[in-house]
């Protein structure tokens, strides 16, 4: 998708919306490090049972209804902290002809709309990502709109989408054990994917945290030094 931005719209500092997004994000992790909690006491429970101690009734009711219910809390606020992650999203990619970049492979819509789409989503978000990043180095692209692309991406981009998919797989192989389990060895192993997919989550929302804030900074810091600069510019080309 190329960029097609006619006229270049001006820039709008994205940062009260990175901070939104940052702000859920850590919410979620807070939820996600409450879940692993969780998931302990259902393994420990587990390991109980297997090993022929006497367990109450009871305590099986309560620990299948506290993880039902921190399912139905992750699923929601992982829902809600993503609306706020795409507005930014949005906004930095939106603000990019502005900071004096051309020839985009995306367009602000399709910046968010790739995280849509099978299969492509398994990629894309990731290309687009690094894109924001590297068209919004304030070291380069000031005076040739061009420059951007020979920019060095982050790691941080890299090891935020490998913990992100990683930790999409392990879950989904906790629920498939889950979902089929016939023995307390498959409830097990269904447990320890789980426990496991939370633990990769939360690094993966401090990386995405520390590129939204990095990325915000190198917006605003470009900005400036591009109006600073903004009699010597050239005109981009469209």
């Amino acid at each position: 998708m190329k960029d097609t931005v006619n006229p270049v719209e001006p820039f709008v500092s994205g940062r009260s919306r990175a901070l939104w997004a940052m702000a859920f994000f850590l919410i979620a992790a807070l939820i996600t490090l409450i879940a692993i909690g969780y998931d302990y006491a259902e393994i420990d429970l587990l390991l109980r049972i297997e090993a022929g101690e006497m367990v109450f009734y009871n305590e099986i009711e309560e620990n299948d209804s506290r993880q039902a219910i921190m399912g139905y809390v992750q699923t929601g606020i992982y829902i809600i902290m993503l609306i706020p992650f795409y507005i930014w999203i949005y906004r930095a990619h939106k603000n990019l002809p502005a900071l004096n970049a051309s020839h985009l492979r995306f367009t602000p819509g399709w910046a968010v709309g790739w995280f849509f789409v099978p299969v492509m989503n398994a990629f894309r978000p990731y290309q687009v990502m690094k894109e924001i990043w590297k068209a919004s180095d304030p070291e380069v692209g000031i005076m040739d709109n061009t420059a951007w692309e020979n920019a060095h991406p982050s790691y941080l981009i890299g090891w935020w989408w490998a913990l992100l998919i990683i930790a999409g797989i392990v879950g989904r192989v906790g629920v498939y054990y889950w979902r089929g389990a016939e023995e307390i060895s498959e409830l097990l192993t269904g447990s320890y994917a789980v426990i496991a997919s939370d633990i990769l989550f939360i690094p993966a929302i401090v990386l995405v945290v520390l590129i939204i804030w990095n990325i915000d900074r190198r917006q605003n810091e470009k900005y400036e030094y591009i109006t600073m600069h903004k009699p010597q510019l050239a005109k981009p080309s469209l």
